[in-house]
Parts: C-alpha cells; structure tokens; sequence
C-alpha cells in the first residue's frame, strides 16, 4: 500500500497473530505495520470529510470515479470492483422518534486482501467503532470477508428494526379503521408519512439486495475473480442468510405498500358509506318535517273546509300530524334511515 499521507487515522487497528498488535495509528505507521507483515490486516474507520479532504481515499487504491460515489449522497448503492478492491456502496437507516421519518445516512464499504475500510457519514462516525472492534477476531478465521459479513448484517438489521416499527404505525392505524370509522386528518398525514418512508426504504433495500445476492454468488462466479478470492466457501452461508434478511425486508416492503393502499381505499369506502348514512338521515327527517308542514299549510289556506274555525278542526289537524310523523319515522327506522 501507498504510504498514506493522512497524520491520524483515530479509529484504526491492526490484526495480526490472532489479536489487535496496533491501533490509532498515524498514516504513515499504519502503512508500514502493513507492509512489514504479509499476514496482517487493516481495519479503519472514516468520517466522510476527513477521508476526502485529507486524500486518504486516492492513498487507499481507490480511483477518481470511487471516491466521487463515495462522497456523493444520492448515490444509488452497488459493489464496484475498483483494482484489489470491492467497493460497497449502501445506506444505513434509522427512524426519527419526533418526525416519524426514515433518515438514510450514507455508508461506504472498501473491502480487500489485507483491508477493510468504512467510510461513514460525518454525523455516525464512530457508530460501528465497536462492532469493529468486537468483531477483529474474525479476521483471523475468515478473513475481511468475515469483519465484511458483520458489518452488512449489523446494516440490514437495522432496515429490519425500522420496518417492524413503520409495520407497528399500520398496524395501529388498521385498528382504528375496524372501529368503523374513517381516518381522521391526522391519520390520513400519518398514512401520508408512512408511505413516504416505504418508499425511501425502497431506495435502500433493494439495491442492497443486489450487493448481497453478488456477494452470495461470489464464490466460483465467472467475472468475479476478485471477489472469489475475498470471500471463502466457506462464508457463502453466512453471506446467502444476509440475503435472505434483505429478501425478507423487501418482502415486508411490499406488504406494507398493499397494507397502507387497502387502508386508503377501505378509509374512502367508510367515509363515502357514513356519507351516505347522514344523507340518508337528513332526507328521513326533512321528509317527516315536510309533513307537518303540508297540514299546517293545508289547514291555513283561507277557504272553509270540514272543522274550519271550530275546536275539531284543529283536534284532527294534530291528530293527522301525528299519525303521519310517527309513520314515516318507524318506516324510516325498519329501513335503517334513522
């Protein structure tokens, strides 16, 4: 490796006899312990900014279409093949208690023979200091790939936890749907705002899916010498049940998306049902009104009729509204009106 012009790399370790001999080191010593030993491995830690403005990167073997997806936010993830290295592009992901948003951080992988970077954003550096750590002694069993399976599952757990907490916000606002009654203005934004984040998710798993199906396959894959060397047989169980977490958080994805489109569709229904209830009881009741009214109307007109001016006239005239009224009202209560 190129002697890294970098004057501290703070979270870096090396590997080697079984056990961490070095860490924090300077970039220069951490260039030398590896060269002076063939069987020792690097493992650092970087926050974005520092790995580009300071040059790390270049020093690290990676060219300048790699550094430029590594310090972009929008880039979709994916696995390069940049000279010795697999170059993971991914996200991780954590739900905002406040918001109720999704919030994807951007996360690099480098992965070689005798190297494994992680290149994250600058707010989460220090986030997998202790996964790293803890997980060195992997190194000496399975290599980078090992330390490489510990981070990506660490990753995919993490879509995992977030989907079970966005499934549980359905899930709660399905069980307000089977009070009978619609959603109300604060949980149809709450809808909004979760289908907004299922599709940010989308944006994430999916491509991760790719990278660890490639990862899967790796192993005796024409085109992928490089990867075939970096990641035994033996790991490709480990690797395939990564895999299968993504497939599995696609999965969840996908249900979650029918889910949150019946809940619309079922929230309209009920809403144009208690329409229709509520038009039905203002006809049932203007109609019942309307007959008083016809009477009263009838028996004002300024003509002589049977009972006209005399006590029996209005007797019959409020014996008739009453009758009428009554009716139409048990009429309107056997045909469920009111």
């Amino acid at each position: 490796m190129v002697g890294v012009t970098t004057p501290l790399y703070p979270h870096s370790w090396i590997f080697a006899g079984g056990r961490i001999t070095k860490t924090d080191l300077r970039g220069q010593n951490f260039s030398d312990a590896l060269g002076s030993d063939p069987q020792a491995i690097g493992v650092i830690e970087l926050a974005r900014s520092h790995a580009f403005r300071l040059g790390s990167a270049t020093e690290l073997g990676l060219d300048e279409l790699a550094i430029e997806d590594l310090g972009s936010d929008s880039e979709r993830g994916r696995l390069d093949l940049v000279g010795s290295l697999a170059v993971i592009l991914t996200r991780t992901v954590q739900l905002d208690k406040a918001s109720g948003d999704v919030v994807k951080r951007p996360l690099g992988l480098l992965l070689g023979p005798t190297l494994v970077a992680v290149v994250e954003d600058d707010d989460e550096f220090g986030a997998l200091t202790d996964l790293l750590r803890t997980n060195c002694s992997r190194l000496a069993a399975d290599g980078t790939a090992g330390l490489l399976h510990a981070v990506l599952d660490h990753v995919v757990d993490g879509y995992t936890a977030v989907l079970t907490e966005l499934e549980n916000k359905a899930d709660a606002l399905a069980e307000a749907l089977f009070g009978d009654q619609p959603m109300n203005r604060a949980q149809q934004l709450e809808a909004f705002r979760l289908r907004r984040s299922l599709t940010g998710m989308r944006r994430v798993v999916e491509p991760m899916h790719d990278v660890t199906a490639k990862l899967t396959k790796a192993a005796g894959a024409e085109g992928h010498d490089l990867l075939d060397r970096l990641i035994p047989d033996r790991l490709q169980r480990d690797f395939a049940d990564v895999d299968d977490h993504v497939a599995h958080a696609a999965d969840i994805l996908d249900g979650q998306r029918d889910v949150l489109s019946s809940l619309y569709e079922t929230s309209l229904s009920l809403a144009d049902v208690r329409l229709n209830m509520v038009m039905k009881k203002l006809s049932a009741w203007a109609a019942i009104i309307a007959v008083p009214t016809l009477i009263t109307g009838f028996m004002g007109m300024n003509v002589p009729y049977p009972g006209y001016g005399h006590e029996i006239g209005v007797i019959i005239s409020v014996a008739v509204m009453a009758v009428a009224v009554v009716t139409l009202y048990l009429i309107f209560k056997r045909k469920d009106w009111l």
